[in-house]
């Protein structure tokens, strides 16, 4: 993952975001992290229950001089079925030691909706139904 998040790092630092932190500049002790921060609500049709949002924010310890820092959004795999915002805890600390802000985000999970009630799912997670040729980018 080294080679992959060394990319990214590099594309993800403009010239505003100086500098860019390839090698680990902070210590995983000297980060600030958040954990459990409400972002939002949302139905499920799948249970029909509301759901809370959450997310976690990793940090730079409160020594960073920048006045702004560039920042990642983490959103873990699992098609929409499992997984959990804390998949994502070793990318984010790496990250967050190179200098990076990074929230790593829960989501609502469709389960095992299947026909009418997986396209209802859909339909309340992105206000529509998603297709490759939907116009969706």
């Amino acid at each position: 993952w080294r080679t992959c998040w060394a990319g990214l790092l590099c594309a993800a630092c403009g010239s505003e975001a100086r500098p860019c932190f390839v090698e680990p500049v902070w210590s995983p002790e000297e980060l600030d992290v958040v954990r459990s921060v409400v972002y939002g609500h949302a139905y499920s049709h799948v249970d029909r229950r509301n759901h809370t949002l959450l997310l976690d924010v990793w940090a730079p310890g409160a020594d960073d001089p920048r006045p702004s820092r560039p920042a990642l959004v983490c959103l873990h795999g699992g098609a929409f079925v499992e997984g959990s915002r804390r998949r994502c805890d070793e990318a984010a600390r790496a990250l967050a030691m190179r200098g990076f802000v990074v929230a790593s985000a829960t989501y609502r999970m469709l389960g095992r909706a299947v026909g009418a009630r997986a396209a209802k799912a859909a339909k309340s997670t992105y206000g529509g139904p998603v297709s490759a040729g939907g116009g969706h980018r």
